[in-house]
């Protein structure tokens, strides 16, 4: 018998891939639910192994729906995917049972390796890298136009950062040169990355922002022969 899988969320491409990845997989039926009521109502009429909340922003506000569902007596294990951590994402996740934050972008092996796990009810720890939060002024240059443009990091992390600019729009799938001066160890850094998700307004500031993942050398290259 397949465990069964509600997913909240928009419904849009990103929420019904997640639930064509589940059910490919073989071990999920997966439900997805575009608003609160709707996901009681499921989870009311039938009984839920794991529920995924597929959300932008981590707050502490967003996911009170899970800890009330949990006060209703639901008690399954509680699967967050979100772009955005704030800094007291893990305080939160401290005080929440059974519950892990997957952050975006993800590798779908992940998404069903963590499922498979919080189902049967094994220890999961966080596996996300920790995001430091700074203000450190950063110079981009695109690959494609080879365009500068001055920015600065509001968080950073062993695989990415979070990086608001003024200028015109980056695109999803952009490839960056950025160099980052960390003026507290007095050391300049220089990484590879590409843009995997972006906003409109920054949420430090009015700017826009991009998500940027660190990759090596070759993918840049491999990245913009397939745009060629």
């Amino acid at each position: 018998m397949k465990d069964r899988v509600l997913i909240i969320g928009r419904k849009n491409e990103e929420s019904l891939q997640i639930v064509k990845q589940l059910a490919d997989d073989g071990l999920f039926e997966a439900d997805l639910a575009s608003t609160a009521p709707e996901a009681i109502d499921k989870l009311t009429r039938s009984k839920c192994e794991l529920l995924i909340m597929n959300i932008e922003n981590f707050t502490k506000k967003k996911v009170q729906l899970a800890q009330d569902l949990r006060g209703l007596g639901h008690l399954m294990p509680v699967l967050v995917l979100a772009k955005i951590i704030a800094p007291n994402t893990y305080d939160i996740l401290s005080h929440m049972p059974s519950t892990v934050l997957l952050e975006k972008p993800y590798e779908l092996k992940d998404l069903t390796g963590l499922s498979e796990k919080l189902i049967d009810g094994r220890i999961v720890k966080q596996r996300i890298f920790r995001r430091f939060y700074t203000e450190e002024e950063a110079h981009l240059e695109l690959f494609k136009g080879g365009t500068s443009i001055q920015s600065k990091v509001r968080n950073l992390s062993k695989g990415g950062a979070f990086i608001e600019y003024k200028g015109p729009p980056i695109s999803v799938g952009e490839m960056l040169r950025v160099n980052i001066e960390l003026k507290k160890v007095e050391r300049r850094y220089e990484f590879n990355a590409k843009v995997v998700w972006s906003a409109k307004v920054s949420p430090w500031g009015e700017d826009p922002g991009v998500g940027i993942q660190f990759i090596k050398s070759g993918q840049v290259y491999q990245n913009l022969l397939r745009k060629m």
